[in-house]
């Protein structure tokens, strides 16, 4: 296999050897770009080479000879390319079972307490995934001094729930020090054309989607000519991704009707959005904002002149490809969805997604807010005395230890600066009664602590922040640290459903007896535009979109949820193995990988300032704007 550089013969690669020979001309103190010509991926050890980029590779410095070893290339005893991971391959659709039982499907607590022992058995890899009903999905999260806050300029709680309102969850990594990845607004397909009454379907680069937003999403009050991107900022995209599995009945085309809600804390005013939220299916995709409260984004499909558009929900039905990989579709198969009115496998998401018909894909573009003035917090508080909530007399925290007695343990208990609130500014948030508005964020508070507690009160005890990992350190804790999540935390009494902060023992999370549970049968599932909730005018649609601005330093984050059936029971742990595997294979195709708290993702944190501290505050203090 020859070696060259801007079309210039410079080595060989022979039996595992590649052999650099400078030629006239040729600089013999540094390489910088070498395309390797023939069938072998290759990439560096921070990134992966795109094969339409003739798998070019940078050289860090000049070395007459390296070598591979298995899937690595050394050059001077350095490791310097790796072999490129496989995409996974499609899984042939396999036949449905027959007869079908009828069996009823499993509650969502049933499949969560499921796969998460499952995840917790098999380590590794699969241990760093947990079922959650509570997704962070934030755009810019806060620090303090450089540690991770629960807070943030720009911060989304997410849920998914079924149109009987049932509350469902996703498999993913940890809330607080999540895992993402980072790829360019060029790297992401969305599918558009359903602006249009009989639109014609058809991809685009999230690139062209902001660059002609305009034309895209004017049925949305979004005016003609309209753009949001921003080259620079949008070289850098935050991606996470995420899969679920949907209770449905043992029979053939099972479906369940669902919807994602989505609370910005950051968001007052529906007329002020903090973010354009962006739905994407391969049926099209659904243009609004977030506002004050929970939102629940719908399908959207417009009626044309006249202004209005109708909301439809999701429709997750069962399918007879397997768990994990793109979905390749017969012909016939294809044209039975297309009757029906049904999603078919197309592009979507980033590359490494290949063709499917079960992602669905929520972008949020962080919009710049009107300045306003700043209101109190809460009666009698001022931006300086809220100034306490960032930064306490006490320094900082470090994750995993104990806060003092001065200090309530806040939101998250035990993280930095904003696990530790003084009691002085700890206001109640009321009953236990109250209704779940995102209390995600916020941490885990022990029975009698700061929900229902007298103004001030300090509890007993402290629970770690959620969203731990089981059997996993605190950050920043000593050696040998209790793990946060673990099943000596004081629980939540089921509030909101504990499993959605942390592993701990099925018993612990769902008051199971342990019974073994019926093992059902997991397929990718076909979402598709289900039933009509309402119909809308543009104005009422997106009151706060028309005068829209791109924010002017804040980077799109996509998050990409890969929905699965599972019919009359709950999944094998080879369904649950190969959903996981699918994400994995995904981060690791990104263009770099790792987590929020690493400088790598540094383009999306921001140290937090009072004004976020107050502004974040009053979604809490205020509880009468909290959603129901």
């Amino acid at each position: 296999m020859q070696l060259q550089e801007n079309n210039s013969f410079i080595g060989v690669y022979q039996d595992g050897t590649i052999t650099i020979c400078p030629g006239e001309g040729f600089p013999t103190t540094r390489v910088t770009r070498v395309t390797i010509l023939g069938p072998h991926p290759w990439s560096p050890a921070t990134g992966f080479v795109d094969v339409t980029r003739g798998n070019e590779i940078e050289v860090p410095s000049f070395q007459q000879r390296g070598t591979l070893t298995g899937d690595v290339i050394t050059w001077n005893n350095n490791t310097v390319w790796k072999r490129k991971p496989t995409m996974m391959p499609a899984k042939p659709a396999t036949p449905a079972r027959a007869p079908f039982t009828g069996a009823s499907p499993a509650s969502a607590r049933e499949l969560m307490g499921d796969i998460n022992r499952t995840c917790r058995q098999k380590g590794g890899k699969y241990a760093t995934y947990s079922c959650k009903q509570v997704s962070w999905d934030d755009v810019n999260r806060g620090t303090v001094g450089g540690a991770l806050s629960c807070w943030g300029a720009n911060i989304t709680d997410t849920y998914l729930k079924s149109k009987s309102g049932a509350a469902l969850f996703t498999l993913r990594p940890d809330n607080w020090n999540e895992k993402l990845g980072k790829v360019s607004a060029q790297d992401v397909a969305l599918i558009v054309g359903n602006h249009q009454p009989a639109g014609q379907l058809r991809p685009v680069t999230l690139e062209k989607f902001l660059s002609q937003l305009g034309e895209f999403g004017q049925y949305a009050n979004l005016a003609a000519g309209h753009v949001l991107f921003d080259e620079a900022l949008d070289s850098t995209v935050s991606v996470r991704f995420q899969t679920t599995f949907l209770p449905i009945a043992d029979e053939d085309k099972g479906t369940l009707e669902f919807c994602t809600e989505a609370y910005n804390y950051n968001t007052q005013d529906d007329q002020s959005p903090r973010n354009m939220v962006v739905l994407a299916t391969t049926q099209g995709v659904a243009i609004q904002q977030d506002g004050r409260g929970k939102k629940q984004l719908f399908h959207h499909a417009p009626r044309g002149s006249t202004g209005e558009v109708d909301r439809f929900w999701l429709e997750a039905e069962r399918s007879s490809h397997s768990v994990g990989g793109p979905q390749r579709e017969s012909e016939a198969e294809r044209n039975d969805a297309l009757k029906r009115g049904k999603a078919t496998a197309a592009v979507i998401g980033t590359k490494a997604l290949e063709t499917r018909f079960n992602v669905l894909m929520t972008i949020q573009i962080p919009l710049q807010q009107p300045r306003s003035p700043a209101r109190p917090a809460w009666p009698g508080a001022s931006p300086s005395s809220a100034a306490a909530l960032c930064y306490p007399s006490a320094p900082p925290l470090a994750f995993g230890a104990t806060a003092p007695a001065t200090f309530a343990p806040g939101f998250g208990a035990a993280p930095p600066a904003f696990g530790a609130v003084p009691a002085t500014c700890a206001p109640a948030f009321g009953t236990a009664s109250t209704p779940a508005f995102g209390a995600a964020q916020f941490g885990a508070v022990s029975a009698g602590g700061l929900f229902g507690a007298a103004p001030g009160a300090v509890p007993a005890t402290c629970a770690p922040a959620f969203g731990a990992a089981s059997g996993a350190a605190p950050i920043g804790a000593a050696s040998g640290a209790a793990p946060i999540g673990a099943a000596s935390a004081p629980a939540f009494g089921g509030l909101f459903g504990a499993a959605s902060f942390g592993a701990a023992p099925a018993g612990v999370l769902f008051g199971s007896s342990g019974a073994p549970l019926r093992t059902g049968t997991a397929n990718a599932a076909r979402v598709s535009r289900g039933t009509r909730q309402d119909t809308l005018t543009r104005q009422q649609l997106n009151p706060g979109l028309q005068s829209a601005r791109r924010h002017p330093s804040e980077h799109v984050t996509v998050t990409i949820v890969i929905y699965n059936t599972v019919a009359g029971g709950v999944p094998t742990e080879d369904d649950i193995m190969a959903a996981v595997d699918d994400m994995e294979m995904l981060y690791a195709a990104c263009n770099w990988t790792g987590k929020l708290g690493s400088s790598g993702a540094d383009f999306m944190k921001s140290e937090l300032n009072v004004k976020d501290a107050v502004e974040v505050s009053r979604r809490v203090t205020n509880f009468d704007q909290f959603p129901v």
